[in-house]
Order: C-alpha cells, then sequence, then structure tokens
C-alpha cells in the first residue's frame, strides 16, 4: 500500500507537464489576446477612418505581444522552432507597420501574410493553435 501514495504523486507530476507545458499556455495566453482582439465581431467597415484606426491598433497590440513572446524562455528542445516562429512574426510585423505607415498596398498585406507563414507552421509544431492564427 505504500506504493499508491508514490504513485500519485508521479502521476500529479506527470500531469502538470512541466516547462514545456507553462511554455505553451503562456505563449499561447499572448497570441491569443491579440487573435481575439483583431477578430472581434465588430469591426469597423474597410476602408473607413475607423478601420485605419482599428488595423493600427491591432498592429501595435501584435508589437507588444512579439516583446512578450521574446521574453518568454521555451524549453530547450522547443527553442529553435520558437526562434524561427518569432523571426517570421518580426518580418511579418515590419511589412504590417509599413502598412500603417501609408504603405496600404495590398502587395504589402500580402507580403507580411507571406512572411508569416513560415511561423504559423512553426506554432503549429509547438502545438500554440492562438500563435498560428497570430
Amino acid at each position: 500500500m505504500r506504493k499508491a501514495p508514490a504513485l500519485a504523486a508521479l502521476l500529479l507530476l506527470a500531469g502538470c507537464g512541466g516547462e514545456g507545458d507553462s511554455y505553451r499556455r503562456d505563449a499561447d495566453s499572448v497570441c491569443a489576446e491579440v487573435v481575439q482582439f483583431a477578430n472581434a465581431p465588430e469591426q469597423p467597415k474597410a476602408g473607413t477612418p475607423a478601420a485605419d484606426r482599428f488595423f493600427r491598433r491591432v498592429v501595435a497590440r501584435r508589437e507588444r505581444a512579439l516583446a512578450r513572446l521574446a521574453a518568454l524562455r521555451p524549453p530547450d528542445d522547443a527553442r529553435p522552432a520558437a526562434q524561427r516562429m518569432l523571426r517570421s512574426f518580426r518580418a511579418s510585423q515590419r511589412l504590417l507597420e509599413h502598412a500603417t505607415a501609408g504603405e496600404t498596398e495590398i502587395t504589402t498585406l500580402l507580403a507580411a501574410a507571406r512572411a508569416n507563414d513560415p511561423g504559423n507552421r512553426e506554432a503549429r509544431r509547438l502545438q500554440l493553435p492562438a500563435c498560428a492564427r497570430f
């Protein structure tokens, strides 16, 4: 019967997940805040000044989220993928910032989406569903 408490403790520790689960939870939470804001059901009509302001707010929130993501410490085995994800998101962010500065041509926005694609793939590999939609 002495094995039961030890087994229960082992199962509890296994359920906690450790460093990887903590990173995934924290990183995905950061991304989810931006994704939820950007996908708000009541968005301004495209092409209006309100839509431009909304877009700038999304880009600003995304920038702050990138800083928070960069401050997180992924587990050693996930670090290369996390770095690739961040590089991709930063490249996309630079293009989005150009778009907020008046370069709103569709090609800039499409380039930002393409630059984001590798980061979305890495996020899926890291099991970060909200970051995969970042």
